[in-house]
């Protein structure tokens, strides 16, 4: 055995002789895929009595999911659940770790379970009496004693990726999941005459003695998440776009409930709800849709929705009133969320990635490009083709990230000014940028260009009013910090002498403007900006820097 193996089972002998009056670590191990059983009807067909220990890896923070905050309620208001804690953990093959499953062990297993604490359990329909709440001190203690995020003394909480131990004394099937809670009580004795106003004399234990607590052991922190399972939406929806129930779990919702997927190759189809806590629909290209749950991580928050397709890492779970459909996933972190497009998962869609997509095409044909990062749904084919290259265009987002609105990339430093009077060399061409007018131009020798960026960190630009980007197809984008264009795949525009923009630059503003341009061959070049007439003190080239631009004669 490894000495990470006897690391772990060290620790849970000692805690399972402490924690409680179980004998924890005598007891055998139950597969998440055990607990989550489901009969045909959708009911829970676990066949394991209570207590329970399971084994596996958190899956997220809690409050990007729930709000733990406390809000005692001393009255009774149907499902004001007051503050309120949930994760998942997701089953984990410890092969490697010195604890080798056997075929069909715990540890040969592919499911996951929530675990849930409420506040106000009163409030929930199965009791409407408010002596089953915890009032806020007992609240926090209850978390402090799980150590999950918002306890009282908790500086080191329970975090996505810690490898755990769930130790349960009951749970309840509730829309469709068997969850590991406390089954909705605070183990105040309810015999008691006064009840339910007898705070002083009964209060809820804290200490994990209650009859219905469970406990959570942490086995190592920062085990690290398990890798999302691909999941486009044929997966869980059929073509008429109704919910794949399955009971015995090997297809469907139900074979992924509770464990960490990549939602596949879908858009928003209502945008205005974008926003941290907050639902989405969802749809893929053949009209399926999902329910697509944002956390309560402030990334989320002023953030625009993707105007395109994209994938994101989240957890698939389900609420249902029948058991047999009702899937959706959350999306806990922002980080999760990938547009098509964004080839270098750098959080913006610009003219690098536009250009790699270019680069690496492949055509309806396919000729054996399958370039991963540029293949969006690859899922769905097997090349880099038109649909990755208007995905890529329509998720553009440039050198603006597609983070918090407002952000601005600083200007790069100034580089040398061109000789004067120079022209650009066989197959370049060059900014030029009237100081006195306003007005640019390319100036070519012969250079092929298929795209083209002018950027302004500065917002010195004045974009477009037509919005006609010819000679060129389209643009990619037309605002007053970047005007971008494009030409068809293989298509370019030859630029031999002058060409006027439509687009000019805002004379009372800075000069901060860079070029940037490919063609055919989708290599990105970093062209001058030439500014005339030439006052002797004005800086006239801004070059942007970095590996993944370099000066490049054809």
């Amino acid at each position: 055995m490894s000495k990470r193996g006897l690391l772990i089972t060290a620790v849970v002998l000692l805690l399972g002789s402490v924690v409680m009056a179980e004998d924890w670590s005598g007891m055998s191990f139950t597969k998440h895929s055990t607990y989550q059983a489901v009969n045909a009807d959708g009911s829970s067909a676990c066949s394991d009595g209570f207590p329970i220990r399971m084994i596996g890896v958190v899956l997220n923070d809690t409050e990007d999911w729930l709000d733990p905050s406390p809000a005692y309620d001393p009255g009774i208001h149907p499902w004001r659940m007051g503050g309120e804690a949930e994760f998942y953990v997701q089953a984990v093959n410890l092969d490697g770790t010195g604890l080798d499953p056997d075929p069909g062990s715990a540890f040969d297993d592919f499911s996951g379970t929530a675990c849930w604490m409420g506040q106000n359990y009163g409030n929930h329909s199965m009791h409407l009496d408010w002596g089953y709440n915890y009032t806020d001190v007992e609240w926090t203690a209850e978390l402090g004693r799980l150590n999950i995020y918002g306890g009282h003394g908790v500086t080191d909480p329970i975090r996505a990726g810690d490898l755990v131990e769930v130790r349960a004394l009951g749970g309840l099937h509730y829309r469709g999941k068997m969850n590991v809670n406390e089954r909705h009580s605070n183990d105040r004795d309810d015999t008691h005459p006064d009840w339910p106003e007898n705070r002083q004399d009964n209060p809820s234990p804290t200490d994990g003695s209650g009859a219905h607590d469970f406990q959570i052991v942490r086995l190592e922190a920062g085990y690290g998440l398990p890798t999302p399972t691909a999941l486009p939406l044929n997966l869980v929806k059929d073509a008429e776009d109704a919910a794949i129930f399955d009971a015995t779990r090997a297809i469907g919702g139900e074979r992924y409930q509770s464990t960490l997927v990549d939602l596949k190759n879908v858009k928003v189809t209502d945008p205005g709800n974008w926003g941290g806590n907050s639902d989405v629909t969802v749809e893929d290209a053949s009209g399926r849709t999902l329910k697509l749950h944002l956390g309560r991580d402030g990334g989320f928050d002023g953030v625009q929705s993707p105007p395109s397709y994209f994938n994101v890492v989240g957890v698939l779970d389900q609420a249902s009133e029948s058991g047999r459909d009702g899937y959706k996933v959350l999306a806990m972190d922002p980080a999760g969320i990938v547009r098509h497009g964004d080839t270098d998962v750098d959080k913006d869609v610009d003219i690098v990635d536009f250009n790699r997509v270019v680069a690496n095409f492949t055509g309806f044909a396919g000729t054996g490009k399958t370039w991963t990062k540029g293949n969006f749904n690859v899922e769905e084919n097997e090349s880099v083709d038109v649909y990755d290259f208007n995905a890529t265009a329509a998720n553009f987002t440039g050198f603006q990230p597609y983070g918090p609105v407002g952000t601005v990339f600083a200007a790069p430093g100034a580089g040398p000014a061109p000789a004067p009077g120079a022209g650009p060399a066989a197959g370049e061409a060059q900014l030029v940028v009237d100081i006195l007018t306003g007005q640019m131009k390319f100036v070519g020798n012969n250079a092929a260009i298929n795209n083209w960026d002018i950027y302004s960190p500065l917002g010195s630009l004045v974009a477009d009013a037509g919005g006609d980007a010819s000679p060129w197809s389209g643009y990619l984008i037309n605002t007053s910090n970047e005007i971008a264009a494009y030409m068809g795949i293989g298509s370019s525009v030859i630029v031999d002498g002058d060409l006027v923009l439509d687009a000019v630059f805002d004379i009372g503003d800075p000069m901060d403007l860079q070029f940037l341009y490919a063609g055919t061959d989708g290599v990105l070049v970093s062209g001058d900006v030439v500014t005339v007439p030439e006052p002797a003190s004005l800086i006239i080239l801004l070059a942007l820097g970095g590996a993944a631009l370099r000066r490049h004669r054809r």
